[in-house]
């Protein structure tokens, strides 16, 4: 599900230095692309389809290296990567359309969100992912905040 995507970029911002706004962002893009393709325009083969490739990845930083150039572009990919390493259980289309994938029975957005939060052992992990960047951002947050109070009162 979404918020383990988000609680590994999160923590990528927080131990890889990534920039906050793009390796978040890319957390979720996979998903959005694929599913609103999915379920909402009945586009691809299932609901992990060009979003969740390689060439995805290569052209949507490439276009973020044009536009806000390479610190961001690297975030986001770092994010994004992240993201298609986190995707397990079932068919990923990495090297789609170069490779030619098939694709199992392909389920309605509620039996996948049923299926997802009935996982226990996905949810489980899922849980202890976000409760670790959960204590990782508030340490780093009261972390900066010391840093800040000690500059300050330098002066």
């Amino acid at each position: 599900m979404i918020f383990g995507h988000v609680a590994v970029s999160a923590l990528a911002y927080r131990y890889l230095k990534a920039d906050f706004v793009p390796v978040m962002a890319a957390a979720v893009v996979p998903d959005i692309v694929d599913k609103v393709a999915h379920y909402m325009l009945h586009q691809g083969a299932g609901s992990r389809w060009m979003g969740h490739t390689l060439i995805g990845v290569a052209v949507s930083t490439l276009v973020i290296a044009a536009i806000w150039g390479k610190r961001p572009a690297q975030s986001w990919a770092l994010g994004y990567l992240l993201h298609l390493v986190g995707e397990f259980g079932g068919v990923v289309p990495y090297l789609f359309p170069l490779v030619q994938y098939t694709f199992p029975y392909d389920y309605s957005f509620t039996e996948t969100l049923s299926l997802s939060l009935t996982n226990l052992p996905r949810m489980a992990l899922e849980v202890c992912l976000c409760l670790w960047a959960a204590v990782a951002l508030f340490d780093l947050w009261v972390f900066k905040e010391k840093r800040h109070r000690l500059v300050i009162g330098r002066r």
